[in-house]
């Protein structure tokens, strides 16, 4: 059951057919960790907090209650849990970099590791708005996978030039 204030503040969102009261009582009651740093992951975790999802962020580099050291993905600590090189941070068992977000259930390892090579970076001058991008992106995901757990994995990837989001589903490629 919401309290009132929660009703209020949530109002917009508890009106989406997708949400609704159940689906925001779903998100004020759930928990997802945060670990890493870069700028997606800063977004993703304003975002989600914005839903009403407590994040704990001990572990992320550059927030108020990072108490431990700064959690790059070169820390041992964060290179360790998520296994791919140009990750940067992970929020609710999504993994970000600068231009990808990926659910570690997409295909196989090699495949997540071709799909994080193939990558093209952003340009210099692009660098935060597709951040920004790939931050939203993993909130949303993260919020419909709140609301839904057998919601399929997703990987996304913003591409520079021309602008557009690859999205790839379950599945790995490598395998019939």
């Amino acid at each position: 059951m919401l309290a009132a204030p929660d009703i209020q503040r949530y109002a917009r969102q508890i009106l989406l057919a997708d949400v609704g009261r159940q689906g925001q009582a779903r998100w004020l009651a759930s928990h997802v960790s945060a670990t890493g740093g870069g700028a997606a992951l800063a977004v993703a975790i304003e975002q989600v907090r914005a839903a009403g999802v407590t994040v704990d962020d001990a572990e992320v580099a550059g927030t108020p209650s990072a108490e431990v050291a700064s959690g790059s993905a070169s820390s041992p600590g964060f290179g360790s849990r998520s296994g791919a090189a140009g990750i940067a941070g992970e929020i609710g068992g999504l993994w970000l970099g600068e231009s990808v977000c990926l659910d570690p259930r997409v295909g196989c390892a090699k495949c997540r590791q071709a799909f994080l090579a193939a990558r093209p970076p952003p340009l210099a001058e692009e660098g935060y708005a597709v951040e920004f991008a790939v931050g939203s992106a993993a909130a949303s995901e993260l919020l419909l996978r709140l609301l839904d757990p057998s919601r399929p994995a997703v990987a996304l990837a913003f591409t520079p030039v021309p602008h557009r989001a690859r999205v790839h589903r379950t599945g790995c490629p490598c395998q019939p």
